[in-house]
């Protein structure tokens, strides 16, 4: 079986495209894949690079939150059990005391909806929207 060379375009547009060597390239189309970038010959206008890994099908919600993630470094590795260890034993039915509630700002009497996907280890991201008294929100 010969060897067959493909451009590959990035995911970010300020990468260059890549030259990527494969026996069978039809199984890498249409792919959201991690290609590390080898050599870049003088006389190319494209480096060589090497297939790594394939995240999925592209236009898969999945493989494209998992193409983001991987754009912005984020470790996406489970938790340690030091880390699990240091949660509370109550689990979700966990509620904080009276005492850490006077402690903090309490926005509980607003709408707050959150814009962290399902699944997401840390809900962090809300929005909560007012009408301003001059009628800007």
């Amino acid at each position: 079986m010969r060897d067959h060379y493909r451009v590959f375009v990035p995911y970010n547009s300020q990468l260059p495209q890549v030259l990527v060597k494969s026996k069978r390239p039809e199984t890498l189309e249409q792919k959201r894949l991690i290609i590390r970038i080898t050599r870049w010959p003088r006389q190319s206008p494209f480096p060589f690079g090497q297939f790594v890994k394939i995240i999925g099908q592209e236009g898969r919600i999945h493989t494209e939150t998992d193409m983001i993630l991987h754009e912005f470094n984020v470790d996406m590795r489970p938790f340690s059990q030091k880390v699990l260890n240091c949660l509370p034993t109550e689990g979700k039915n966990w509620r904080a005391s009276p005492e850490e509630i006077a402690k903090r700002w309490d926005l509980r009497h607003l709408d707050v909806c959150s814009v962290d996907p399902i699944g997401c280890k840390d809900i962090d991201d809300a929005l909560h929207c007012i009408e301003l008294p001059n009628g800007n929100y």
